[in-house]
């Protein structure tokens, strides 16, 4: 893939403008490249809830990212979100911070804030939270008998007890 992307950014003048950096590990460079980013583009087709995103908000970076999966959620005030399968959004959403200090200022503002609300220190607190308001027991499992078949209907072999944590 970075081939050919090296090929089409050569094609259309812009070799100059960017460069294709492959995987860089944290400790082999990666802080330092979000540090010295204008803008970090997140583009993707199908997506949970990335990392990346956090990592650029922390650098304070402005994102520019596609609203796709758990992206526009994890996001959204914080970056600049465009529909996937649209370069032009992109690209304008990246000349906007260009030719916007405000905007880019708002952007890592709120990046950074975002940022904050996900240590490791905040996403543990949620996680005792969480067990803390469900007691010993734990949150409820549901029964197999409660999660719907793929035809609609309860699954065929659904057990007629609910199903039990594991002990010890």
């Amino acid at each position: 893939m970075a081939p050919a992307l090296v090929q089409k950014l050569e094609r259309l003048g812009l070799s100059t403008h960017a460069e294709v950096q492959g995987y860089v590990p944290i400790d082999g460079g990666l802080l330092e490249l979000y540090r010295s980013a204008h803008a970090f583009l997140h583009v993707s087709m199908t997506e949970g809830v990335p990392q990346v995103l956090f990592e650029a908000f922390a650098s304070g970076v402005p994102v520019v990212a596609t609203a796709v999966g758990g992206v526009a959620a994890a996001a959204a005030g914080a970056a600049l979100l465009v529909e996937p399968d649209d370069a032009r959004a992109a690209a304008d959403a990246l000349r906007r911070i260009a030719n916007g200090p405000q905007l880019r200022d708002q952007l890592i503002g709120e990046g950074l804030a975002r940022a904050s609300q996900h240590t490791l220190e905040a996403e543990i607190a949620r996680v005792v939270a969480f067990i803390a308001s469900h007691g010993a027991e734990g949150p409820p499992v549901p029964t197999a008998a409660a999660v719907p078949h793929r035809s609609g209907g309860s699954a065929a072999s659904a057990p007629s007890s609910p199903a039990r944590r594991p002990t010890g």
